[in-house]
């Protein structure tokens, strides 16, 4: 494989920094404006197979289709193909999340037999696939890159492995943060003076408030944009200061505060 140069490198940093970019949009949008500093010519999708009870699947994609196309009928038929007929779902099934290209498990005459080539790839005019597989707690996909006249290179395979490392990072802290915006909202007037009186600081009123609703040290350090092991710290003199052994009976202690 291709070692990447000195250039690359600098383009595959202000891609991270675009990604980790947090108040820059919605996730999808950061995703492909990073994904295209470092690759020219691709259409992209974000494609989420979830894991949680309810299932369901979801795409996200800047690639055109006809417009005669049902978006929500194409994008459904997309996700049945693709647990179908897809040689990277199955892998990703069995929990390996290297970087691939289709090329790498399917000849191009192999793929253009089946189904999701014919009814996915020819109407988006494509016939190239670089997939970037991630993992999260509610489940698993992949960013695709999607090429119509070549195929990905070794040199660009390189560089999409220490960028992949990133994608299920990235992913993860939007879905923390997503979820912790009502809370934050609330937690942005909240009156800390019964918290504070018993010797906690603003900060450690703030760690407090996210421990009482189940937020575990990880995800309060993203929420609050502080390292974790600062959290650690905060943690450590929460309970220090409250005499008691365990996060379960700091809660309750402030509970009827």
């Amino acid at each position: 494989m291709n070692a990447i140069n000195g250039q690359q490198i600098h383009r595959l940093l202000e891609a991270l920094e675009r990604l980790h970019c947090h108040q820059a949009g919605p996730f999808h949008q950061r995703l492909f404006d990073a994904t295209k500093t470092l690759f020219k010519e691709c259409g992209q999708a974000f494609e989420i197979f979830s894991t949680t009870e309810a299932g369901g699947h979801s795409l996200q994609t800047d690639i055109t289709f006809p417009a005669s196309y049902s978006q929500n009928e194409f994008f459904e038929r997309i996700g049945e193909l693709v647990q179908l007929q897809h040689p990277g779902y199955q892998l990703l099934m069995l929990g390996h999340m290297d970087v691939f290209r289709m090329s790498d498990l399917l000849s191009q005459r192999q793929f253009q037999r089946t189904d999701l080539y014919n009814e996915v790839f020819i109407p988006m005019d494509k016939r190239y696939q670089l997939a970037i597989p991630f993992v999260s707690a509610g489940g698993f996909g992949a960013l695709t890159l999607n090429r119509r006249d070549r195929d990905f290179s070794d040199t660009e395979l390189a560089l999409a492995i220490p960028f992949a490392r990133h994608v299920g990072i990235a992913y993860e802290t939007d879905q923390i943060l997503q979820s912790a915006m009502p809370a934050r909202a609330a937690a942005a007037t909240k009156d800390y003076t019964p918290w504070r009186q018993l010797g906690l600081t603003k900060r450690e009123c703030e760690v407090l408030d996210w421990m009482t609703q189940g937020k575990r040290d990880g995800e309060i350090a993203v929420i609050l944009g502080i390292s974790q092991r600062t959290v650690n710290v905060h943690v450590h003199s929460i309970l220090s200061k409250l005499k008691v052994e365990n996060r379960t009976a700091a809660a309750s202690m402030v509970a009827t505060l």
